[in-house]
This record gives structure tokens, sequence and C-alpha cells, in this order.
């Protein structure tokens, strides 16, 4: 990997960051070899199709933004080490190249410290606040822990509500025939997450387990693939399983099972 400093003002750096051919390879293979295990290609078992083979049923830009996503951060994360930068802000990255077989290229764009000449800073009289924290806030917050562990629990015969994970198998149709891309087996969708389609998660709520149904919608104008953008598209959806969180009691068992503290009390 290769750095270099295109400009540097005085609270903002903008970095080159050139990431070696081979290893770009090496990803998208490793995207493909993912993405084999989700589609059906003619004429392969699920999984067992190359790279090349994976190339025509993957839309191209899905597959260029899955690798770039592997790469960025790793690659962000050594220029810093490397240059001694130390960010104070998320990056602004532009692609400049990102092909299979060739080196990436991007430029990142970055808030950094200011250097900052001090003032006079003794003999200042400061008020001291303390920080106050009310009974709502502590309840929002122990709300969020029981949230964050809660338990996981299969929904036999109930349907499908707000934040339940379903498990689902689907393919999307366009004009009566099978797009690129759209379909999975086996994927796991927090309804009310918007991960989805604008209006596909909503449809899932009132389904039960072992369900077949058919989901109308409409892609994003600005969606990724411009031959689905703005365009109407119908999926058939498997409901294979749904789960729903179980909230743990706010009691001392959950303050022990959670943190270092022995009561509710104390936590």
């Amino acid at each position: 990997m290769a750095v270099k400093i295109e400009s540097q003002e005085k609270s903002k750096v903008v970095m080159e960051i050139t990431v070696d051919a081979a290893e770009i390879s090496a990803v998208y293979t490793r995207v493909a070899k993912k993405l084999a295990g989700q589609i059906n290609v003619p004429g392969f078992r699920k999984g067992k199709a190359p790279k090349h083979i994976i190339k025509r049923y993957v839309d191209k830009e899905y597959l260029d933004n899955e690798v770039f996503e592997q790469v960025v951060r790793p690659a962000l994360v050594d220029a810093y080490q490397e240059t001694g930068i130390f960010p104070v802000s998320t990056p602004k990255v532009d692609v400049v190249q990102l092909e299979d077989g060739k080196e990436l290229i991007f430029k990142a764009t970055v808030e950094v410290k200011p250097e900052v000449e001090l003032g006079q800073y003794t003999g200042l009289n400061i008020e001291k606040k303390s920080a106050e924290v009310t009974d709502e806030q502590v309840d929002q917050e122990l709300e969020r822990r029981q949230n964050l562990h809660a338990e996981l629990v299969p929904v036999e015969d109930g349907e499908v509500k707000e934040q339940d994970i379903v498990n689902i198998d689907f393919e999307g149709f366009k004009d009566g025939e099978p797009f690129e891309g759209g379909k999975a087996e086996g994927h796991d969708l927090t309804i009310g997450s918007g991960s989805f389609i604008p209006g596909f998660e909503e449809q899932l709520i009132g389904a039960k387990a072992g369900q077949e149904l058919e989901i109308n919608v409409r892609f994003p104008d600005d969606y990724h693939s411009d031959d689905l953008a703005g365009k109407d598209a119908m999926f058939k959806v498997k409901i294979n399983s749904i789960k729903r969180k179980r909230l743990l009691p706010l009691d001392d068992e959950f303050a022990k099972d959670i943190s270092e503290f022995d009561t509710l009390a104390e936590l």
C-alpha cells in the first residue's frame, strides 16, 4: 500500500491511497465466493461458480461496493499509522480507480486537530457545574441495555411484528423476469431496520412462519442500479422463521449478568 499526501491545510488533509492489485483481486474473489452461495447459477452447484461467472449474475456496482467496503477501513487505518495523521472527523472518500486485477486508488479528505496557540489561561475563575442525570435518562439507558442483552426466542405460531428478526428466501422480478442480484436464501432481516427497499419490510408484518407471499415495491429513483432505479418490482418471499426479542427483567440478577455490579441500584 502507498500513501501520498496531496494537500495539507491547517485542519484538513487530503491523502491519495493506493492498494496493491493482488490484494484487490483477492478481495473480489472472496466477495464473489460469498455471493456464489446466495444465488443460483445454471450449470453450477450453489457456491461453486467461479468468479468470472458470478460477475455475470451480480450487478457490477453492487460487487464493487462490497469489495470497497471490505478494503477501505483497514486501508485508512494503515494510512493513518504510516503518516501519523490523527483524524477528528469521518473521512470523505472519493474513488479514483476500482477494478478487479488493478490497483485500488482513492482519495480521503479528513479533518485533523489544528495547531492552537495558547493565550492566557492561568488565574481564571471557572464555575464548576455538576452533571445531573434525570430519572428519564436512567430509564432510557436501562431500556437500551435490556434490548442489547435480550434473548432471541423463536415464534412458532405468531405473526411477524415490528422489530422481529425474520429469516427469508426471496427472489425479485421486474416486468415478470428475475433480475440480477435480486435473489437470496436464508437472509436474516430485522423488521423496521430500513435495510431493504422502502415498503418491503412493512408488507411482511402479519405474515407467519412457512408462509409464501408476493410483495410489490418501487425502487427509489436514486437506486444504485440504473436498470432498477424508479422501477416497479415484485418479490416472491418465503418466511422461513421468526424470532423475537425477550427482554430480561430489570432486577439484581440482570445487573450481575451484564455488569460488575451486584444490584440494580448500583448499576
